[in-house]
């Protein structure tokens, strides 16, 4: 006990290993011929046993001690820290203790240290660990209450249910019981084959420290890879962390009688590297804001790469971590209780989030769009240790993407949860911290990138017969292939918000933010086809070819501030622990824990503010009558993908007057654009979407549409209208005409009913309008 308190549990932590039959040999090794250690390992690190291979050869003479155990048991009890943040009146009591208890079989332990100093000053003095599990499993025995002290209980005691116990004979530490109805049924962690290895170097000459650790995982004899994580989690291991760092300090200030006077470092620098091979299947659950479960099942392996560093002089400042992320085969998202089809799935996937400084021309481009240029750039845009501008790469690419959105369930709440999640995961965070040090936010230069080479997305819908595989069918699907994204975000925020100022309608200035999503946007299609039940790849909706856009895109409200604007609430909200996910299925009644937050929600809707140009080479668009009733089919699975409303003081559901399709459009989207075609078809059927030759059609060659504030115009030239070229018998219904088993045509056979041929209706050479008007308020 760190406090000397033995009464208080809260600064007390209680660790047990229990281990079987072992072995242990010490050895020393000495390079033949020593690799150069100069240029310390850098970009992708290798696998563990790679890595402890290559380290140890660069090492002029080393101790190497070298363990093998059968089975090890462990268990770490503690008490979560009070300042976590909880809802309600069930607070995290003092006397409320959690365990984490895992099992290693086939353990093996090595670790090299350096005999003596380096033979040159200059290069680090490297220490290695390396551990290998052929089988690895973590449970937590959550919210264990303790009406004694820590210390008053044997090391090695752990209550478990009688079922764990039945289901472990062989391992001591989990073969005792408790008929105590309050010890809760340990909770399935982690679960794999696991191979670890921990390079440390330090460089005594210029007092930088920089760590290497690599993780390999695979399935073990039993079971592939398991892991759960949520928001709760990460406090709880953080907690246990801070718990044990406590203990060790403690430990030490009794064997030290003075203060040490060892130099500190100046840098830290931490590479950590988790892969997972590629015959294991990866099972990781994800538990997300109030209610959301989502699993991800990759197949065909994953690496990922996180790099952070922290210095220590002159001040302490930590920069924001870069990570790299890859699976190379497939990766499906499950979502709550959707568990026999995936919601997502993607095949090879990469991600890339990393900060890196901004070149000359980045910060001269920025710069020379303000009024004065920045004389000191930490004022208002985010920098490095040593002052100098950075930027950040957000990098998204996917082979691809398959989506389809399951009728029963209501995506926009996932959203809502996931937004939810690192709000929460900050909240819990910031009460580690003993003093909030919140600094000045700053504007940070940015490249969002994305490439996803084919895109499926499907709405489905049961037809109001009740969800089956049977009944489930595409009420709208969209395809997208060669699809390319670019945003830059390299203007200073003055000159945004005057952009944002001369889009918005309103002839009030006002301020916005102060979250303002976009930037300069560009993004081109190969080829985008849309369907709506009951058309199909034969006659969509809209096809689109060579579809490209280019301009500036804004996501934001207006501003907390602005006058006139409602004031905003606090939300409380209980968060979905590990601890029960699998059995509440995701739909929230988990209240095994009282974790949550309560975060300031404004409540102002987010606009889109847009100053682009569109060009595609050809636009094809159908629709007729026939489609009529598949539209509000449409309506309500778009309304599925929407967050909920909000909900007033009172936790009443508010369900204001709902807008038509227009007026919707008027409040969220505001500025200008920008429409050109090279070829336009425009087909409305007069019968049967089967027979899509009878039809009125009208053909343009060059068409452009542009819209601004109070302007619109269209101009077009060589604009035909068509109708059928052959009389058909309109006094039998089409359905009669064409019954068929089929439900899918090919071009050919839908237009092969009448002909082909077309009798011209109108022609137009050359066509321009242009309208001006003026948006007034009814009041």
């Amino acid at each position: 006990n760190d406090n000397n308190n033995n009464n208080n549990n809260v600064s007390t932590v209680r660790l047990a290993l229990l281990q079987g039959q072992s072995s242990s040999r010490i050895s020393f090794r000495e390079a033949l011929v020593q690799l150069s250690v100069n240029k310390p390992t850098e970009g992708n690190i290798s696998d563990p046993d790679s890595l402890f291979e290559s380290e140890l050869r660069k090492c002029h003479a080393s101790y190497v001690v070298e363990s093998r155990v059968s089975r090890m048991e462990f268990s770490v009890t503690f008490v979560p820290h009070s300042s976590l943040p909880t809802i309600g009146e069930m607070k995290v009591s003092r006397n409320q203790e959690s365990t984490f208890y895992g099992q290693l079989t086939g353990l093996g332990l090595d670790l090299a240290s350096p005999r003596g100093k380096p033979q040159n000053d200059a290069d680090p003095r490297t220490q290695l660990f390396a551990a290998k599990a052929s089988e690895v499993r973590v449970y937590e025995i959550p919210n264990k209450p303790s009406d004694v002290s820590l210390f008053s209980v044997p090391v090695h005691v752990v209550s478990f249910r009688q079922h764990f116990v039945d289901s472990h004979v062989g391992w001591p530490m989990a073969q005792t019981y408790s008929a105590d109805y309050n010890i809760k049924s340990p909770v399935d962690i982690l679960k794999c084959r696991g191979t670890f290895c921990r390079v440390e170097k330090r460089d005594t000459v210029e007092g930088k420290k920089m760590e290497l650790i690599s993780i390999q995982l695979s399935r073990n004899a039993s079971s592939d890879l398991y892991f759960v994580w949520s928001p709760v989690f990460q406090w709880l291991q953080m907690s246990c962390n801070t718990r044990i760092q406590q203990a060790l300090a403690y430990v030490k200030s009794l064997a030290s009688t003075s203060p040490s006077t060892k130099q500190g470092h100046s840098c830290h620098k931490t590479m950590i590297r988790v892969g997972v091979d590629p015959t294991t299947v990866a099972n990781i659950c994800f538990c997300l804001g109030v209610k959301s479960v989502m699993t991800t099942v990759i197949e065909g392996g994953m690496t990922m790469d996180i790099s952070m560093v922290k210095y220590l002089t002159p001040v302490v400042r930590t920069m924001k971590p870069n990570m790299i992320f890859r699976a190379g085969g497939r990766v499906q998202l499950f979502l709550n209780e959707i568990t026999q089809h995936p919601i997502f799935a993607f095949s090879n996937v990469f991600f890339k989030n990393v900060t890196r400084r901004a070149f000359d021309d980045e910060i001269a481009e920025y710069n020379n769009k303000k009024e004065a240029p920045l004389q000191r750039y930490d004022d208002e845009i985010v920098v490095d240790h040593d002052g100098h501008p950075t930027k950040e790469l957000f990098e998204v690419t996917v082979a691809s993407c398959v989506t389809k959105f399951h009728p029963s369930l209501h995506f926009g709440e996932v959203i809502d949860d996931f937004l939810l999640t690192p709000r929460a995961l900050d909240a819990g965070m910031d009460s580690f911290k003993s003093t909030s040090n919140k600094r000045k936010k700053r504007y940070q230069l940015m490249t969002i990138t994305g490439m996803v080479s084919f895109l499926d997305i499907s709405l489905l819908g049961d037809g109001g017969s009740g969800i089956t595989d049977d009944t489930l069918h595409d009420v709208a699907r969209a395809y997208f292939e060669g699809l390319n994204l670019s945003v830059e975000r390299n203007s200073p925020p003055e000159l945004t918000q005057s952009h944002i100022t001369a889009l918005d309608e309103d002839t009030l200035v006002y301020t916005y933010g102060p979250s303002i999503q976009g930037g300069l946007l560009q993004m081109t299609i190969d080829h985008f086809v849309f369907m709506l039940l009951p058309l199909n790849l034969a006659t969509p909706l809209v096809r689109i070819n060579d579809f490209a856009i280019n301009g500036s895109l804004y996501l934001t409200g207006l501003s907390p501030s602005t006058p006139g604007i409602q004031e905003g609430r606090t939300v409380k909200s209980l968060l979905l622990c590990h601890h029960m996910a699998r059995e509440c299925g995701g739909h929230g009644g988990c209240f095994c824990c009282s974790y949550g937050v309560s975060l300031h929600s404004a409540g102002i809707p987010v606009k889109v503010y847009t100053d682009c140009t569109v060009v595609c080479n050809e636009l094809d668009v159908s629709y007729g009558p026939v489609m009529n009733t598949s539209i509000p089919q449409l309506m309500e699975c778009i309304q599925r993908l929407l967050p909920p409303p909000s909900k007033s003081a009172g936790d009443q559901d508010v369900h204001p007057m709902p807008l038509t399709w227009w007026d919707n459009t008027r409040f969220f989207v505001h500025g200008k654009l920008g429409l050109a075609m090279n070829i336009l078809m425009v087909r409305w059927f007069l019968d049967s979407h089967a027979l899509s030759d009878q039809s009125i059609l009208l053909e343009c060659q060059g068409c452009s549409i542009k819209y601004s504030l109070g302007f619109f115009g269209i101009a077009a030239s060589e604009l035909n209208i068509s109708i059928p070229g052959s009389a058909y018998d309109t006094t039998v219904h089409p359905s009669e005409r064409i019954k068929t088993t089929n439900a899918f045509y090919l071009p050919h056979e839908a237009e092969s009913m009448v002909g082909k041929a077309r009798h011209p209706l109108i022609y137009i050479p050359s066509f321009k309008s242009e309208i001006a008007f003026v948006w007034n308020m009814l009041r």
